[in-house]
């Protein structure tokens, strides 16, 4: 009886023992809500911590895609009892007598409502194309996240925390400082820590004060971020292995070798020789950027063009990336070779369809409207409805 199996991302014989659930989609982008073909039991739980933490967090906390992933939530917010929103990243800043470590930075975040948050955090150089930076860091490493709510509805307000809360970890070393007085119906200001935040010590009043007066005055909005040219690489091999893998299987063996170097690159920085274009390669409008997408989703369409089966990859219809699977004849399960494959994922919520390319142009079209699809249309609609939209004003 065998007793060993090799990891879909390494390529390594591993035991029984050391393999784990690896959702080939990430959990960011739905991946929890994908179908049951796409949770994999064949990547060893060194490869899954390893990639999580570096390869998809790398993906994942770039600034452009992480603006995108909180956009397309926004998209879907009907109510404030709807699920909460991510916040987002602006960029760094540069705040001059702001207490904190030296080897520490300040990141500026803005909330559903245009919360203004600053999180001085450390700076592991290493990351330092991460928004939020090293995600162990937040477990680890103690930070301080300054929350100004802004002068708007109570309902608003409530939301904003929440969110807040949400996005900063309810169980990590970020210290949440409330850097406003909450007073109940009869004037009498209430502790803090009712509402989840640490009473502040006496560095916390000091740039409590500095930020207040930063950001009515607007000084601090000279915003920075990085951008690591390749930030996709990486994960686009990654991806493009384990959902190929998912719906191609055996079919995908004579490329096994060449995704696995994609995924763990050489030191030579020689290319791993998968056919395909980044991201940022889209985005100079050298290839078809026009790729199948849905607002609000993330759409992974898998296509045939004869030669090769490619996948095309978009967040909200943006942010394009396209890469080869495999040979043109290998065969798919339940998918049309004419039509392809469609996934949309809503992970903000929780949901996903199945579908194909020509399915969602006839029904943006109005063609041939697609039940499943005309349901998260009205959830659309009613969001817009709603019209949340960030309100900057702060007394």
């Amino acid at each position: 009886m065998k007793k060993s199996i090799e990891c879909l991302y390494c390529g390594n014989e591993k035991n029984f023992e050391e393999m784990s659930l690896e959702h080939a989609i990430p959990q960011f982008l739905g991946g929890a809500y994908a179908p049951e073909k796409f949770k994999l039991s064949n990547v060893c739980i060194k490869c899954n911590n390893i990639l999580g933490l570096y390869v998809d967090a790398g993906y994942a906390k770039s600034w452009m895609v992480s603006m995108g992933l909180a956009e397309s939530a926004r998209k879907y917010m009907t109510s404030y009892k709807s699920n909460e929103l991510p916040l987002r990243c602006l960029g760094r800043v540069e705040i001059d007598g702001v207490i904190k470590p030296d080897e520490y930075i300040i990141e500026y975040w803005i909330g559903p409502s245009g919360e203004s948050i600053f999180w001085v955090r450390f700076d592991d150089l290493r990351m330092d194309t991460f928004m939020g930076g090293n995600p162990t860091d937040k477990r680890n490493k103690k930070s301080v996240a300054y929350y100004f709510p802004v002068n708007t509805t109570s309902e608003n307000q409530i939301f904003g925390m929440r969110s807040f809360h949400q996005g900063m970890g309810k169980k990590n070393k970020v210290r949440k400082v409330l850097c406003a007085q909450v007073a109940d119906e009869n004037g009498v200001i209430l502790d803090p820590k009712l509402f989840g935040f640490t009473n502040p010590d006496e560095s916390d009043t000091f740039n409590e004060r500095l930020l207040f007066n930063t950001i009515n005055s607007g000084d601090f909005l000279r915003l920075k971020f990085k951008l690591h040219a390749g930030f996709d690489k990486r994960f686009i091999s990654k991806l493009g292995l384990g959902v190929g893998y998912s719906i191609f299987k055996e079919q995908m063996n004579d490329r096994l070798k060449l995704f696995q170097r994609g995924i763990w690159p050489k030191q030579d920085d020689s290319e791993a020789g998968i056919r395909g274009s980044s991201t940022l390669n889209m985005l100079k409008g050298d290839e078809v950027t026009s790729l199948p997408g849905y607002p609000g989703a993330i759409s992974i369409c898998i296509i045939n063009d004869s030669r090769v089966w490619m996948m095309c990859v978009t967040i909200d219809e943006q942010l394009p990336f396209v890469i080869e699977l495999c040979d043109g004849t290998a065969i798919a399960e339940g998918i049309n070779r004419e039509e392809g494959y469609q996934l949309l994922l809503f992970p903000y919520l929780q949901k996903c369809i199945e579908t194909s390319f020509p399915e969602v142009i006839a029904h943006r079209h109005g063609y041939v409207l697609k039940p499943l699809l005309t349901e998260i249309d009205a959830i659309r609609d009613a969001a817009t409805k709603f019209g949340f939209k960030l309100k900057m004003k702060i007394d």
